[in-house]
């Protein structure tokens, strides 16, 4: 449930083996293969606010597709406090990420500079969620390099007033009905992996919805980091009654992809990297994740 002392202050509507992390540098570094991402884009406008992005947004390939003028804009990694992810969002045939606020909760994603023109694309882009301000001060920086460490630094230094976080106006858990979609949990993992695997992974632990328990969809009783069963629940920490209660509503869609912005090709490229990272860490979800179009 929202704890209201955390709540924001107003809203607008709108480790594998040593081989497998050479792997996932590469799918990670792959280049834009969309046409919207590499058109002419004319000189950016300077900059009023930041997004925190924690799901798609993560990715700039996805990003780009709505707001090519950042195609390069350098994203900041951060940690922010109060603040919980879950797959929860149902679009019509499968379940997209939000966030909601839980103290002491923690959520990793991305700030991103952008103009009054980009947030109104965003705007339109996250139809179902509300545009919240974020409070600075539940920030935390991570560890970069190059220009984003320049950036970051500065920010540190003074930190931006405006930061934006969408939240989602309906919290419900994944069903069979709308499940997780695999071809959208590859376009996150992308972004996730232009940061770091050790990104990717915090982004994978502290993610609720990967399971639910069974009987408890009406009250939205999700597993996740706070919880006796993580998202590294697995059979060494759990008896067989107990796998039974969770429900895992998820599919790989890849060979005909259900999220409208997927990159199906990166997503066959990459499938057998980013399966191994959720083997890793997600093992009994991904032992039930079945094939889209069989029951």
């Amino acid at each position: 449930m929202n704890d209201p002392s955390v709540s924001m202050h107003h809203s607008h509507t709108a480790t594998p083996a040593a081989n497998t992390s050479r792997d996932l540098a590469t799918v990670s570094s792959s280049p834009l293969t969309s046409a919207s991402s590499t058109q002419a884009v004319s000189p950016r406008a300077a900059p009023t606010s930041f997004i925190f992005a924690y799901g798609s947004l993560i990715c700039p390939h996805s990003r780009a597709l709505t707001a090519p003028s950042m195609a390069n804009v350098q994203a900041i990694p951060v940690r922010v406090t109060h603040l919980e992810r879950h797959f929860s969002m149902p679009t019509g045939s499968w379940t997209a990420m939000g966030v909601r606020f839980r103290r002491n909760a923690t959520c990793v994603g991305v700030l991103l500079a952008v103009t009054k023109q980009e947030l109104r694309r965003f705007d339109k882009r996250e139809l179902g969620y509300d545009r919240n301000l974020l409070p600075p001060e539940h920030v935390e920086y991570l560890e970069t390099d190059g220009k984003a460490a320049e950036q970051q630094q500065q920010m540190e230094e003074s930190p931006p007033k405006l930061i934006w976080v969408y939240i989602q106006q309906r919290h419900v858990p994944p069903s069979i009905r709308n499940p997780i979609a695999q071809s959208y949990v590859d376009i996150i993992l992308r972004g996730c992996l232009t940061v770091s695997e050790d990104f990717a992974k915090e982004f994978i632990l502290t993610t609720g919805g990967w399971f639910i328990a069974s009987g408890d969809a009406a009250t939205y009783k999700i597993f996740d980091a706070k919880q006796p069963a993580t998202a590294t629940f697995d059979r060494a920490t759990a008896n067989g009654e107990q796998q039974q209660m969770l429900q895992v509503h998820w599919v790989n869609d890849r060979h005909d992809p259900l999220y409208i912005r997927a990159d199906a090709a990166y997503s066959m490229r990459a499938a057998r990297i980013l399966d191994a990272l959720l083997q890793l860490h997600v093992p009994l979800a991904m032992e039930r994740r079945k094939l889209y179009g069989r029951s």
